[in-house]
């Protein structure tokens, strides 16, 4: 039996559906799309149209989040910006279901960094938690189906964590049973031509600033650390900061690379990359004090008094920074 609801307010688009044997022909973005709410059961209150999965093999792997996005919101995102959000949800975020439902979710110290999201997105909710008055931290949920299919066709395909990939399945195998997608399990390169990395580094990205002694004298380590559970994700990011400095750390199960900035050619790949691709948490700040620092030892210890002076001063502003970053949630959850 063939059915069309004929109501619309802006734009129609039309495609057919194979459901319980019978063919629905929808016309999306129309109000009487509520009325299959009851028969996709606590799954979905809408049907989403995605004619043309195949479009996902064009050279933009987020055209097809940006047509869908364009008719939903009616605006237009940047493709650094995208790159820079998956890097940041990957490194902080959950891609979580419950009871046939997707949730996505990112709980956050530095609460800012969720309005910006969601101020950019359009959508999602942005919870603020306290105690005794004073915040604690943020929690950026999205769990809206209509916005929740837009994060999927965003992360399909462009994922590099495994574990996020794994996550992403479970949302495939919810949204199939009402919609015709695709499903794309491998896993992205990671490059320095995109806004990725700079996402990763402010979600699980650090910085430190050392002493040590050499006969005496004091010398200083500028380092650049990521930490995280994924062993592989964090050997490729060596490779292409040219450290082989991966450990496992004792206690928790999380690896670790430190990067020595003090190399001439190793401190510079950093400040090109971030230079150009921008921190977006607090961690920016951090990174130009961090900056400042370097100009401060690089080819220039052993040091003064004076000077380690002031590094101590300056290590003390960056670490307040980073301190606004710190790590919140469980991780089983992540």
């Amino acid at each position: 039996q063939l059915m069309a609801f004929h109501y619309c307010e802006i734009m129609v688009i039309n495609i057919t559906i194979c459901w319980n044997g019978a063919y629905l022909l929808v016309t999306f973005l129309s109000p009487n799309t509520n009325i299959l709410s009851q028969s996709a059961g606590n799954l979905y209150k809408y049907i989403f149209i995605l004619k043309d999965s195949s479009e996902t093999t064009r050279d933009d792997t987020y055209y097809l989040f940006k047509k869908y996005y364009k008719i939903f919101y009616n605006n237009n995102l940047n493709n650094d910006w995208l790159n820079w959000f998956i890097g940041f949800s990957e490194g902080k975020g959950a891609i979580l279901h419950f009871n046939n439902s997707c949730r996505f979710i990112i709980n956050h110290t530095n609460y800012n960094i969720l309005y910006l999201i969601q101020n950019y997105l359009g959508f999602g909710n942005v919870k603020i938690y306290k105690k005794n008055n004073n915040i604690i931290y943020g929690k950026y949920i999205v769990s809206n189906p209509k916005d929740c299919l837009l994060l999927y066709l965003l992360f399909n395909g462009n994922l590099k964590l495994t574990s996020r990939i794994t996550q992403l399945y479970n949302w495939y195998n919810i949204l199939k049973k009402l919609l015709n997608i695709d499903f794309n399990s491998i896993n992205k390169e990671i490059s320095l031509n995109d806004a990725w990395l700079s996402g990763f580094t402010d979600a699980v990205g650090s910085f430190s600033i050392k002493k040590y002694k050499y006969k005496n004298i004091t010398y200083l380590k500028c380092i650049f650390i990521f930490n995280h559970k994924d062993e592989f994700i964090l050997n490729k990011i060596s490779q292409l900061l040219y450290t082989k400095n991966l450990g496992k750390l004792k206690n928790i199960n999380d690896y670790r690379i430190e990067i020595l900035c003090n190399n001439n050619e190793k401190y510079k790949i950093i400040l090109n990359y971030y230079d150009k691709y921008n921190l977006k948490t607090s961690k920016l700040n951090a990174y130009n004090i961090f900056k400042v620092i370097l100009t401060k030892v690089i080819g220039k210890q052993p040091l003064s008094i004076e000077t380690i002076r002031e590094i101590k001063i300056l290590r003390k502003s960056m670490n307040k920074w980073l301190l606004l970053n710190r790590n919140i949630g469980y991780k089983s959850k992540s």
